[in-house]
């Protein structure tokens, strides 16, 4: 995956999903598609984290460039998460995408940006690849500060 080298990046938003729950033989599949058009807008990189019910991160990706008119997507089976005490079969949890950029120069950047990156999850049965669960964000929080 390609890194993104912006040395003066900050954390811009992040997307937040409720509680989700997995089971052995699944995988949580997390997506990013900018269908940004703007030239000016910003390159924007990515880090998913899965944080179990005690908020503890228990997974975590690299961090990813996402570019214009670009997909990523990361990949978290069931058995590669940790037993965190839950039963060991099924896994509470909730995933957060973390999104990095340059500084918007206004709070219109800021908005064209946010409009650009469509975020989504998917669960899928290993065996199968059939899809047994998926949905789009529920909750985009604004982190940059007034600095």
């Amino acid at each position: 995956m390609e890194r993104a080298g912006a040395q003066n990046q900050i954390e811009l938003l992040s997307f937040h999903w409720g509680a989700l729950g997995i089971v052995r033989g699944q995988t949580l599949r997390v997506s990013l598609i900018n269908i940004g058009q703007e030239r000016q807008l910003p390159l924007v990189s990515v880090v998913v984290r899965i944080h179990d019910t005690q908020g503890n991160v228990i997974a975590q990706t690299d961090e990813t460039a996402v570019a214009q008119g670009q997909t990523r997507y990361f990949d978290f089976k069931r058995e590669s998460l940790p037993f965190t005490g839950q039963t060991p079969d099924r896994l509470q949890f909730r995933a957060v995408v973390y999104v990095k950029g340059n500084r918007p120069d206004s709070p219109e950047d800021l908005r064209r940006v946010v409009a650009a990156l469509i975020p989504s999850f998917e669960l899928y049965d290993q065996g199968t690849g059939r899809t047994t669960e998926s949905g789009m964000i529920g909750d985009i929080r604004t982190v940059i500060s007034a600095d």
